[in-house]
């Protein structure tokens, strides 16, 4: 029997993670691999915020909680993004769920009607691309240009707007690119979203790793607030990816409506979990501060030595845990045709794991994906040095 026709949509995903399987398979071989492709903190969770999930589990917080999360928590998201963001946020305007990835569906579910089109990053978080498939909508592609450190063109994505544009999806700083947008990119879109009546999706899991600039949100732009869904996590923030921990932020008619999906889709985040979030957002910094700190030190030593490989040519990112190598030069070096041979020919040659861009990152439609790949920096010092050595060897 054939599966239903939206699942359609979300097969295509599997390519993505291809290489994966090889990839498992060389090390039961015993093949050391040094894994550039996993975009999850090395470090262990904070202790403080471990022994608080664990002393939660311990007082019996092992029951269901409201399918919006519990209200201290929410009062203290709400009062964390009124202090980070600079704009008034209420404890009502909040939906905690299992991880910030469920919300960007609910939050297309709430917004967008069967036809409308809404435009997406690209390269971009694949999920934004398929969900709005998922639920109808129709995805249009904002290029992220690389002479732009990986921003969009504001004329460029005034003219992708149209009558039947809802929402537009900003992921800043960005994943896959580590792109940060600026102060003047996001008004822009701002003019745009309220010159159209558009929603704004504006997800922000990674604001804690700007490393060059401050951070700046879209919902500090006055009037923004009001047409803006803030997405964002504790997973990458305090290395709490297997927690599954992320929040929302929307206007109360929309946290109704996500809340009605939480209700009837998973009932609600852990309860210990929530806890432990608690405990993150109650405590010290020190830890988080420490993590970026080295992160940014990762960054400069990966970016460094990239840009020695031969046929490489790698922006600086500005935030996030990624690089975003142009490849096209080495592509033509080796008689490969695209960032896909690459990856294959670094897995099984040089024993080092990438993710190219055409694979995962490009939307189908954007016409000739550039040459790029990704490479998370959630990964020691001792291993990047590692892996830029094997790339060397071979390129």
């Amino acid at each position: 029997m054939p599966v239903a026709q939206r699942m359609r949509t979300l097969l295509g995903l599997r390519s993505a993670l291809s290489s994966s399987f090889y990839l498992e398979e060389m090390r039961q071989r015993g093949i050391d691999i040094v894994d550039f492709t996993v975009g999850d903190p090395d470090f262990a969770t904070p202790s403080h915020i471990a022994d608080a999930g664990i002393k939660a589990i311990q007082d019996g917080h092992t029951h269901y909680t409201p399918s919006r999360g519990i209200a201290p928590l929410r009062q203290a998201i709400a009062e964390a993004l009124t202090a980070s963001r600079q704009v008034k946020f209420d404890a009502e305007e909040i939906i905690v769920a299992p991880g910030a990835k469920i919300l960007v569906t609910y939050a297309f579910l709430s917004l967008i009607n069967p036809g409308d089109e809404v435009i997406v990053p690209d390269p971009g978080y694949p999920a934004y691309r398929s969900m709005v498939e998922f639920v109808g909508g129709i995805p249009v592609p904002m290029p992220l240009l690389e002479e732009r450190s990986f921003a969009f063109n504001p004329d460029a994505l005034a003219e992708l707007v149209n009558d039947k544009t809802t929402m537009i999806v900003i992921n800043s700083p960005n994943n896959p690119t580590g792109g940060v947008l600026s102060a003047l990119d996001l008004h822009a879109v701002a003019e745009i979203a309220q010159g159209g009546d558009i929603w704004v999706l504006s997800d922000e899991v990674y604001s804690e790793m700007v490393y060059d600039r401050p951070f700046c949100s879209i919902v500090s732009i006055p009037g923004m607030k009001e047409r803006t869904v803030l997405l964002d996590s504790f997973s990458k923030t305090y290395a709490m990816t297997g927690w599954r921990l992320g929040y929302s932020a929307t206007p109360k008619a929309v946290a109704e409506t996500m809340s009605l999906l939480a209700g009837n889709i998973h009932s609600s985040a852990a309860a210990f979990t929530q806890q432990a979030g608690l405990a993150a957002l109650e405590g010290t910094r020190a830890p988080l501060d420490a993590m970026v700190k080295e992160y940014r030190e990762r960054r400069d030593l990966l970016w460094e030595g990239l840009n020695k490989v031969p046929g490489f040519s790698c922006i600086k990112p500005a935030g996030a845990f990624y690089v975003f190598p142009n490849v096209k030069a080495a592509c033509e070096r080796l008689g490969l045709r695209n960032a896909n041979e690459l990856e294959e020919v670094l897995l099984h040659e040089a024993h080092v794991a990438v993710t190219s861009a055409g694979y995962y990152y490009h939307s189908k439609d954007i016409g000739e994906n550039p040459q790029n790949l990704r490479l998370s920096y959630a990964l020691g010092k001792e291993r990047i040095q590692e892996g830029l050595g094997r790339m060397m060897e071979i390129l």
